[in-house]
């Protein structure tokens, strides 16, 4: 490992993570939430050692579904007792795509019985991934416990990751858009779950994704919203498909006041629309509106930034969630999947 110490931290498929090392080995692994990222300055750090830099990569290899033996990652147990550091190493040897419940692993370190003892060794687990706690589950297979970010929802995309679904608990919020990686698959397997009559569904027709039509273009779906208000769906595709043509497929707030107004009224837009669009344009383009800083934002906070634009109403912008909890523009909670009773409504 050599003599540094320090703190890398690295934006993974599924989550931001930390790697603290030292001279005698890796001294924890932390699984983020998104905010946790931005708040850090372990950016800056100016050499990292070989083996931590190769660990980073291997982490963000896991979490993307190609999972690499970390079973030789060197750990620094200083203060960890002798009972955890026998599970842990025995956890270590369990391999991506398999799983272990906690009596299996109390059985394996010699402790019939002691499925609790498993359990509070997992709770301070210090290196998660590479002490693979996301692999120990309840009894029949039941996701349980999971203190890394966004919980239990986390530990099911990194067992999709490695080809494992199993389904959410139904109290369980999906804490993650459908977009993200694995996200979708644990979704589909929890709804599965909790209505007999939609996994025969879902059997029968597949599981195909949603597909993003302008993923990190919050600009250009804006454009595409306003094209397909009070329009029948093949006649707004059309007005859209002509409004990308005079924009050269560069639907930006610059290109749309470069082009202006006649050129838009052309493409089939209505004075309304064109007038919003335009509006639209110069708000972002002038920085009285941030696109990329609503990801940051509760959902009431865009709706209301937005329909500031006149021309632009709630169908138009994200409704305000359900709840009082939610942080960002997709909210966890409200998004959170239908129980099998408004499943099967």
């Amino acid at each position: 490992m050599g003599a540094d110490s320090g703190i890398v931290v690295e934006q993974g498929p599924i989550c931001p993570f930390s790697i603290r090392y030292g001279p005698d080995g890796i001294r924890e692994i932390r699984l983020l939430k998104q905010g946790e990222l931005a708040l850090s300055d372990a950016h800056g750090v100016m050499a990292v050692p070989y083996a931590v830099a190769d660990l980073a990569e291997r982490v963000r290899r896991l979490m993307d579904g190609y999972p690499k033996d970390l079973s030789d990652v060197l750990l620094d147990y200083t203060g960890t007792g002798e009972l955890a550091r026998r599970v842990y190493e025995e956890l270590r040897t369990v391999p991506a795509g398999a799983t272990v419940t906690y009596g299996e692993l109390a059985d394996r370190v010699g402790l019939p019985g002691g499925a609790r003892a498993v359990a509070r060794a997992m709770a301070t687990n210090r290196w998660p991934l590479v002490v693979p706690c996301h692999r120990v589950v309840g009894r029949g297979g039941r996701l349980t416990g999971f203190s890394g970010a966004h919980g239990l929802s986390t530990k099911a995309r990194l067992l999709a990751a490695e080809g494992i679904l199993l389904p959410l608990p139904s109290e369980c919020a999906l804490d993650a858009s459908l977009f993200d990686p694995h996200a979708w698959e644990v979704a589909v397997c929890s709804l599965a779950s909790r209505d007999r009559r939609l996994a025969k569904v879902i059997e029968a027709v597949g599981s195909g994704r949603l597909q993003q039509e302008a993923p990190g273009r919050p600009f250009e779906a804006l454009v595409e919203a306003v094209c397909y208000q009070q329009l029948a769906g093949c006649a707004a595709a059309a007005i859209f498909r002509k409004v990308r043509g005079v924009l050269r497929g560069e639907v930006t707030p610059q290109s749309v006041l470069r082009t202006g107004e006649r050129c838009l009224r052309e493409a089939g837009l209505s004075g309304s629309k064109t007038a919003t669009l335009l509006a639209l344009a110069e708000r972002v383009d002038d920085g009285r509106l941030d696109l990329d800083g609503f990801a940051s934002l509760p959902c009431g906070e865009v709706s209301a930034a937005l329909t500031e634009v006149k021309g632009i109403g709630p169908p138009s912008a994200p409704g305000p969630c359900r709840c009082s909890r939610s942080s960002t523009w997709v909210c966890p909670t409200c998004s959170r999947l239908p129980t099998w009773e408004s499943a099967r409504r």
